[in-house]
């Protein structure tokens, strides 16, 4: 049974991008609202201990909320924060991921060194899901927790770049020879724009055709399966994009930092302290940490399951000329379980959002590296994956929050620990 209107004071903002509220002894969690508001709420999902509700009313308005920088937010899925001023942002981020730690590791871990960027256009790779039907044609985001399509002219924090691509695939979906169904395109912005289409159907040479007479700076094009393999349908299947003083090719497929104007800021805070003889890089994709490490080891190890990545580290490692990188096609875990080389000086590692998980954390503590710099996505995931290298003897040095995600509630943390 749903509840009547509730009022409520928010307490704080917690991860996820809601605020919380206590009523009667039960947490409310809702979204778009600010600490120290006032405000009425529709419950939309009660239980014993939590109820989730919209907001229907601020009855009494933070000081500082300002007004939304994009006229799809509290429609479209992807932001959460346009109704907060940028630094409040970033202090909620910090506060969160120390509070995260705590409360899920049971770890107190130096305040968070907050490295911001520009909050708008950052964007250099975007997913859009497309449908048509009939005649008609719609292209956007998903709404929240919805498989519902909201139709966008612009995305405000992705790049001038990858806006000009959302106009001429519009455009596309208005031809007779554009299929019907649904569709997802990927766009990557760097020396130029990286478009993959994931439809059911056949993406005709046609449009291959139109979509390169509209968006002059496309340089490539592929199909992608659903099995995941990739089809080249014009160019030469990657585009370089830059962060710091290195330059990479990325491939269709192959995951690169979306955030142009601090991807080299994330490099530089992970490496700056790490210096010796041996490094591995674990989960290292096409190089995105490997480059930087290896101007400052005399070896380095990278390891990356993923077979098109591996190609583009190879292609990187020969672009910039570098020679002592050893290259591992195998998963993070499987590598972990058989190593049997010499102590490393310094592991890097940037996992996917699930982590490392605990049976690799406490084999990566037994190979007793005297640094451990972990790169996180997930704040929960981070807090189990520390907890389980604390019990080894690292400890905290160095937290960074490194805003990736500017307008949303993602949480990107650098974390070096060392051994005793």
């Amino acid at each position: 049974m749903i509840e009547k209107t509730i009022e409520a004071r928010i307490e704080k903002m917690v991860y996820g991008g809601e605020g919380l509220a206590r009523v009667e002894g039960r947490v409310l969690l809702t979204p778009f609202v600010l600490p120290g508001e006032l405000v009425e709420i529709q419950p939309v999902k009660s239980d014993p201990r939590l109820l989730r509700g919209r907001v229907g009313r601020i009855v009494e308005a933070a000081a500082n909320r300002v007004e939304p920088g994009c006229r799809y937010f509290a429609r479209c899925g992807g932001c959460n924060y346009q109704h907060a001023p940028y630094a409040d942002q970033t202090r909620f981020k910090a506060e969160i991921l120390s509070e995260t730690l705590r409360r899920i590791g049971k770890l107190e871990a130096p305040e968070p060194e907050i490295v911001a960027g520009e909050p708008w256009a950052y964007r250099n790779r975007v997913q859009f899901k497309a449908v048509k039907r009939g005649r008609e044609f719609h292209i956007g985001y998903l709404e929240a927790a919805s498989n519902r399509l909201v139709d966008i002219d612009a995305c405000p924090i992705s790049s001038p770049a990858i806006n000009e691509a959302l106009a001429a695939l519009r455009d596309l979906g208005q031809r007779p020879d554009y299929p019907a169904g649904d569709a997802e395109f990927e766009i990557v912005d760097g020396s130029g724009l990286l478009v993959t289409v994931r439809a059911g159907e056949r993406f005709p040479a046609t449009l291959v055709t139109a979509l390169r007479e509209r968006l002059p700076a496309l340089v490539s094009i592929a199909r992608s399966d659903a099995s995941g393999g990739f089809f080249r349908l014009w160019g030469d299947g990657g585009v370089v994009c830059e962060a710091g003083a290195f330059k990479y090719r990325i491939s269709h497929g192959v995951f690169f930092q979306v955030n142009r104007f601090l991807a080299g800021e994330l490099a530089r805070v992970t490496v700056a302290d790490l210096s010796g003889e041996l490094a591995l890089d674990l989960y290292s994709g096409a190089g995105f940490f490997t480059l930087p490490l290896a101007r400052r080891f005399a070896k380095v190890e990278a390891v990356e399951t993923n077979s098109a990545a591996v190609r583009d580290l190879r292609a990187n490692c020969a672009a910039e000329k570098i020679e002592n990188v050893k290259i591992h096609k195998a998963a993070t875990a499987e590598f972990l379980a058989a190593y049997d080389g010499p102590k490393p000086d310094a592991i890097v590692l940037d996992p996917p959002r699930a982590g490392l998980g605990q049976a690799a954390g406490k084999r990566l503590a037994e190979i007793g590296a005297a640094t451990v710099v972990y790169v996180a996505c997930d704040p929960p995931t981070l807090a189990r994956d520390l907890a389980v290298l604390g019990g080894k003897g690292y400890r905290m040095e160095k937290v960074f929050m490194v805003d990736l995600f500017p307008q949303t509630f993602h949480i990107e943390s650098v974390v070096i620990l060392r051994l005793g």
